[in-house]
């Protein structure tokens, strides 16, 4: 976790303490991403960052339907975001980036299948939607489709986005302190890049 404390420090200093998350929901972060890693990564779905988790929200519990148990963070690997009823105390608001399962579902099968049993919009009850979500992401690993985001801090706190100047210091302090090895130290085939809409 060297380089991810390093990273987390340089993004903490330049974003400032009050805007910059605890360390411990980047620890959380990097935990489930690891649990997701691929044995091989075929695609690197580099993204920006994860959603700003507070210290008492990353203390929840979230419960899986297969009696696992982890950490609460607001980024797609964990799947107590966006899904309230495996999550012990309730996070609220908690509604998740449905953005992402809709990319992560048209990695492993393509744009042209439905995502409908991904979405709480759909019909079935959310005990489907959560099993329908962690037999996605198995299969994403066994494609060897992995998410790493360019900051190991959240850049965005209720919607507001740092300076220009500042965003892109903190994606280049992370890249060069833990990102930059993560990326590189994997054997893809290809990188997909995700940005947000400015």
């Amino acid at each position: 976790m060297m380089g991810l404390e390093l990273a987390y420090t340089r993004a903490r200093d330049i974003l400032g303490r009050e805007q910059a998350e605890c360390l411990d929901a980047a620890v959380e972060v990097e935990r489930l991403r690891l649990v997701w890693r691929p044995e091989r990564v075929r695609i690197l779905v580099l993204a920006e960052s994860h959603v700003w988790t507070s210290s008492d929200e990353v203390r929840s519990r979230v419960r899986h339907p297969d009696g696992k148990e982890t950490g609460f963070a607001r980024f797609v690997y964990c799947l107590g975001f966006g899904e309230p009823d495996l999550v012990e105390p309730p996070i609220a608001p908690n509604r998740g980036t449905p953005q992402f399962w809709k990319l992560f579902h048209d990695t492993v099968y393509g744009p042209t299948a439905s995502h409908t049993p991904l979405m709480k919009s759909s019909e079935i009850g959310w005990q489907k939607r959560v099993q329908g979500k962690l037999d996605l992401l198995e299969k994403m690993q066994n494609a060897g489709n992995w998410l790493v985001d360019a900051s190991v801090s959240a850049l965005y706190r209720n919607g507001i986005k740092p300076s220009k100047d500042d965003f892109n210091a903190v994606l280049r302090a992370c890249w060069a302190s833990h990102i930059g090895e993560v990326a590189t130290g994997c054997a893809r085939s290809a990188v997909l890049i995700c940005r947000q809409r400015s």
